[in-house]
């Protein structure tokens, strides 16, 4: 356990998968991270799914997370379709026949992080310390953390990994364009009776943001899916105030026949998503990754996969800094890491916030016209491959 005279190197704070990503990265690299978190362990209770591009998915193969290569749900085609679209557009990766994305669990992926990281804590290559912050002193030479114990933990290097409401990007004054929660997610398991191995769908409408991930392929020739409804505070307490058989009635409306008659196999929750952007999420001495440095809508399934991708570039730039010898909270290794994300990181965020702001302000008659684009996609092979590398993948060598 560090004192509070020792300055530390590297200092995360946070307590959901990011933060324990990242300390598990440091620590694979050889790091020794102080990993200061809550203490509270309830993600057992998040039964909603994520969706993992293939270089997520090998990160945590990488990091002795084989389970979830066993229990991760492969999407081989993506079926895309916009509002009075005939049919859909299909994006798959024709090339070498992978599968563009992965769907996992989140119960299973916290399960594999929890039993990983305290294996890691045991065999003292993780420094845990259990408190929550209460203030960030920062000064030219290292950080001072003053938890509410009224410990005190300095630090060459503080990360931020500790949400959207991120304590660390506010006590450390990383300017941050909060844009309140506007909407929210619609989730549950769905049950249905025609089955398409390995595809999920997307529908775009004025009504919101339909998808269908594909789970598992039951012997019953029925396939369970996970249902992502993106919709508006209005548009959602409208679906919420109905009886199931009446939202499932909406679902089949917005989606059409192509999957037949479904049920739900959990109840619908609502999950609100709070946007947030960080124009620059470095600061003296500190770094924030994550949803801390950009929450984006989860129109193009990339949200966690940014945060891996930070992940593996801050842990590329800390491995390059400490082969030469240089301080890790140092201007110069900060602005390396930040150069070497920003142009993937907002370009994602510019594409997830332009498809919010065409089907939430746009006409219908605009809207329709959408169609003709997709449709032109069928016969534009260049354009469709492009497409199918930002589903499958955060570039992180950009």
């Amino acid at each position: 356990m560090a004192n509070e005279n020792k300055i530390l190197d590297i200092a995360l704070y946070g307590n959901g998968p990011t933060a324990k990503s990242a300390v598990l990265s440091l620590s694979k690299l050889g790091f020794y991270p102080t990993w200061i978190n809550d203490g509270i362990i309830d993600f057992n209770k998040d039964d909603r799914t994520t969706m993992l591009s293939p270089q997520s998915l090998d990160f945590y193969k990488d990091h002795n997370l084989h389970e979830i290569k066993k229990t991760a749900f492969p999407s081989n085609k993506i079926h895309i379709r916009s509002m009075n679209q005939k049919g859909f557009t299909v994006f798959e990766d024709e090339a070498q026949n992978n599968p563009l994305c992965y769907l996992i669990e989140n119960n299973r992926l916290y399960k594999e992080l929890n039993i990983l990281i305290s294996k890691e804590i045991k065999e003292k290559k993780i420094n845990q310390i259990i408190g929550e912050i209460k203030d960030i002193s920062l000064n030219q030479n290292y950080a001072e953390i003053i938890l509410k114990s009224g410990k005190k933990i300095k630090s060459l290097l503080v990360i931020g990994a500790d949400g959207s409401n991120s304590m660390v990007r506010k006590l450390t004054k990383i300017k941050s364009l909060e844009m309140g929660i506007k909407k929210y997610g619609l989730v549950s398991l769905v049950e249905h009776n025609q089955n398409y191995p390995n595809v999920s769908w997307q529908v775009f409408s004025k009504n919101g943001i339909l998808a269908f991930l594909a789970k598992e392929n039951r012997t019953n020739k029925k396939s369970v899916s996970s249902l992502v409804w993106s919709l508006n505070k209005s548009q959602m307490e409208s679906q919420l105030s109905l009886s199931t058989a009446d939202v499932i009635k909406n679902i089949k409306k917005e989606f059409g026949s192509y999957l037949g008659d479904f049920s739900l196999l959990s109840k619908i929750k609502q999950w609100p998503i709070n946007r947030v952007d960080v124009p620059k999420p470095i600061g003296l001495r500190t770094v924030v990754i994550g949803d801390a440095a950009h929450s984006i809508y989860p129109l193009a399934g990339q949200g966690f996969n940014l945060a891996i991708g930070d992940i593996i570039q801050l842990s590329k730039t800390l491995n390059w800094a400490r082969d030469r010898g240089l301080d890790f909270g140092s201007k110069i290794i900060l602005d390396n890491y930040y150069n070497n994300r920003k142009f993937w990181i907002r370009s994602i965020t510019k594409l997830t916030d332009g498809l919010d702001w065409f089907f939430t302000n746009t006409s219908d008659q605009v809207q329709r016209s959408m169609s003709l684009p997709f449709t032109i996609l069928e016969n534009l092979n260049p354009i469709k491959r492009k497409l199918v590398n930002i589903i499958r993948e955060d570039t992180l060598s950009r």
